[in-house]
C-alpha cells in the first residue's frame, strides 16, 4: 500500500483549513471596526444603517464586524454544514450562524485562543455541540379535514396517525390546561378550540432534530400521506381534505358588492366544510389492492420521519405523488394541467435527450396497457393529447387565462392517477431487475423495460433474487 502524500489533507482538514481562512478573514473585520474613532463609526453607520445590527457581544464589550462580516459568518456556517453533513436538512442556516458567531465569540474574543487550524477545529466543534444539544424528538399534531363517513376513530397511512379530534383531545390533552384561570391556560383553551373547528388531526413523530425542521418534516410528511389519499380517491371526492397549514378560502369567506341601484351588501361565512367521503374508504385502505399501495405509500413517507435520503425510485414517486396533490389543489386548470404531466414526467422519464414527447407517450401507453388500464392505442392518444396542450400551454398559443381546458384536466388528472398507481408496481419490478440508483441508470431500466416488455423485466427480477 503506497504512503500518505505528507502534505495530503482529508476532507475534514481542508473544511478545516477553510475555516480558518474565512475566521482570519472576520478577524481582520472586527480589527477594522476597533480601529474607527467614535465619529467614523457613526459615518459608518449612517451610510450602511444595517452594519451595526453586525456585531457580537461579550459580557464587558461590543464587537461590529460589518456586512461583510455577516457574509463571512456565512460561510463559515455553511463550511460547518459540510463539515458535519449530518446537520443537513436538521436545523436551518440561521440558527447555524447564531453558533458560529458565539463559539467563535468564545474561542477567539473572550477566551483569546490564537486562530490556527486546532483553535479552529475546536470552534467547530463548540459551535456543533451546541446546535446538537438542541435537538430533539418531536411528535407533532397537526390539524386536518378529512373524510367524516366511517365510524372508525383513527387510521395510519404509514408512519402518519390520523385520529378523530375528540378523541385526540380526551385522551392527550392534560387536564391542568382546562382546569385553571389565568394567561398560560387562556391560551391553551384557545389552541383547543382552535383544534376543535377540525374533525380530525394528523400525528407524526420526526426524529431528533432542530423543531423548525422537526414541524417542516412533520407538514411534509403529513401533507405526502394526503396526496397520496388524493391520488387513491381523486381530486373531486379529496377537494376540500387538507391540513390547516395549507391556505383554504373554504374555512372562512367574506364578500362585499353593490348593484346598480347603489345599495351595499355583505355576505360572511365562517364554517369548516367536511367531505364525507367515499363510503368505503376505511376498508380500501386496509384490504386487498388499497391496503397495498397505502402501505407502499407508507413504507416512503418514513423516510421524511426518521430524516433518511430517499433513493432514486422513492424520490420520484413521492416527487409524483406531491405534484398530483399540488395539481388536485391548484385553481387554475391549465397550471393543473402542467403539474399532472409533470408527476407523469417526474416518474417515466429520466432523461431531457430530444424526443421528450414520442418518449412520454410510448412510455405511457405501455405503462398502461401492461397493466391493463387501457389500450394501447387509447393511451396514445390521451397521452399525446395531455402531452400537446401542457406544451401549448407553456410554450405555444394556448392561454392558461382561456377557460377551454376543464375536460382536458379530468383527463390529465385520470392519466397521472393511472401512472402512479401503476408505478406502484412497476417500480418494484424496476427496482428488483435493475436497482438504478442514479437518473442515468434509471433512463437505461426504462429503454430495456421498453424494448423487452414487463414479462422480461420480470424474469430477470427474479433471476437476481
Amino acid at each position: 500500500m503506497p504512503n500518505k502524500h505528507p502534505n495530503a489533507s482529508t476532507p475534514s482538514e481542508k473544511l478545516v483549513g477553510q475555516s480558518t481562512k474565512i475566521s482570519n478573514k472576520i478577524a481582520k473585520q472586527i480589527i477594522r471596526f476597533q480601529k474607527m474613532s467614535h465619529k467614523e463609526l457613526i459615518a459608518h453607520f449612517n451610510s450602511n444603517r444595517f452594519s451595526s445590527f453586525c456585531s457580537l457581544r461579550t459580557p464587558t464589550k461590543e464587537y461590529f464586524y460589518g456586512l461583510e462580516g455577516r457574509q463571512l459568518f456565512f460561510e463559515l456556517a455553511k463550511t460547518l454544514i459540510k463539515y458535519a453533513p449530518e446537520l443537513q436538512g436538521k436545523v436551518n442556516l440561521d440558527k447555524v450562524v447564531n453558533a458560529v458567531i458565539g463559539s467563535y465569540s468564545k474561542q477567539f474574543i473572550v477566551d483569546g485562543n490564537p486562530l490556527k487550524n486546532e483553535s479552529v477545529k475546536d470552534m467547530l466543534e463548540l459551535a456543533l455541540q451546541d446546535i446538537k444539544s438542541k435537538f430533539k424528538k418531536y411528535t407533532h399534531y397537526i390539524p386536518c379535514v378529512f373524510f367524516t363517513h366511517s365510524n372508525h376513530d383513527q387510521f395510519f397511512l404509514g408512519p402518519v396517525k390520523f385520529i378523530r379530534t375528540p378523541t385526540l383531545l380526551s385522551n392527550t390533552i392534560p387536564l391542568e390546561w382546562t382546569a385553571q384561570d389565568n394567561d398560560e391556560t387562556l391560551g391553551q383553551r384557545s389552541t383547543i378550540d382552535y383544534y376543535k373547528e377540525y374533525p380530525w388531526v394528523a400525528c407524526v413523530e420526526i426524529e431528533s432534530c432542530d423543531f423548525d425542521a422537526s414541524f417542516e418534516f412533520a407538514v411534509y410528511a403529513c401533507t405526502t400521506a394526503l396526496n397520496a389519499i388524493r391520488v387513491c380517491f381523486g381530486s373531486e371526492a379529496t377537494k376540500l381534505v387538507r391540513l390547516s397549514t395549507e391556505a383554504s378560502d373554504d374555512l372562512k369567506s367574506a364578500k362585499i358588492w353593490s348593484s346598480s341601484d347603489g345599495h351595499l351588501e355583505w355576505s360572511h361565512s365562517h364554517q369548516l366544510k367536511s367531505p364525507s367521503g367515499p363510503s368505503n374508504w376505511y376498508e380500501w385502505l386496509n384490504e386487498e389492492d388499497g391496503g397495498r399501495i397505502k402501505s407502499f405509500f407508507g413504507h416512503l413517507i418514513d423516510y421524511a420521519c426518521t430524516l433518511t435520503e430517499h433513493s432514486e425510485l422513492s424520490s420520484r414517486l413521492i416527487d409524483s405523488v406531491n405534484s398530483f396533490g399540488d395539481a388536485c389543489l391548484e385553481k387554475s386548470p391549465a397550471a393543473s394541467i402542467v403539474k399532472y404531466v409533470t408527476a407523469i414526467e417526474r416518474l417515466y422519464l429520466a432523461s431531457s435527450e430530444f424526443g421528450v414527447k414520442s418518449r412520454f407517450v410510448s412510455r405511457v401507453s405501455k405503462v398502461l396497457n401492461d397493466f391493463e388500464l387501457s389500450s394501447s392505442e387509447l393511451a396514445k392518444q390521451g397521452a399525446s393529447r395531455i402531452y400537446e396542450l401542457r406544451s401549448t400551454l407553456v410554450h405555444g398559443s394556448s392561454s392558461p387565462r382561456v377557460g377551454e381546458t376543464h375536460l382536458q384536466r379530468a383527463e390529465a388528472e385520470e392519466l397521472a392517477r393511472g401512472c402512479i398507481l401503476c408505478a406502484e408496481q412497476l417500480y418494484r419490478v424496476i427496482f428488483d431487475a435493475f436497482d438504478p440508483k442514479s437518473t442515468e441508470e434509471l433512463e437505461v431500466a426504462m429503454k430495456k423495460y421498453e424494448a423487452e416488455g414487463l414479462q422480461w423485466c420480470i424474469e430477470k427480477a427474479i433471476q437476481r433474487h
